[in-house]
């Protein structure tokens, strides 16, 4: 939101110059103004549904379908600054460490011993 109040008090701003998008002098394309407001978007779209009301309701699967919107909020994020790609390398790599780990604990076996209905859809088994 500072974005927004810096950006406001711009004298200089104007909606053509806004979301115009172009190439500094190293070659890096830029879209500073546009994509900040498009990041915005998203992220608001992603903090809405992340709020512990709904992901403990019935309706998880929008928490977790908005989630994969982080995504396009990464992708947004690259036109919008030229460093943060530098931000961006800690996550991924984290991610892909999680897959990883995912991956290769994933198959595991265990002994049934009992399974037993509690209430309505819910299942107990014990090992």
């Amino acid at each position: 939101m500072a974005h927004v109040v810096n950006l406001a008090a711009w004298d200089a701003w104007s909606w053509g110059g806004a979301l115009w998008c172009g190439r500094a002098e190293d070659g890096f394309l830029w879209c500073s103004a546009a994509s900040g407001v498009m990041a915005q978007a998203v992220f608001s779209v992603i903090a809405l549904f992340a709020s512990a009301r709904l992901r403990q309701s019935t309706r998880f699967n929008y928490f977790w379908t908005t989630h994969h919107l982080g995504l396009l909020l990464y992708l947004i994020l690259l036109l919008h600054g030229r460093d943060f790609w530098k931000w961006l390398v800690g996550p991924i790599l984290g991610y892909m460490l999680d897959r990883y780990h995912r991956r290769t604990n994933a198959f595991f076996s265990a002994r049934v011993v009992s399974t037993a209905y509690v209430g309505q859809d819910v299942i107990q088994v014990r090992q």
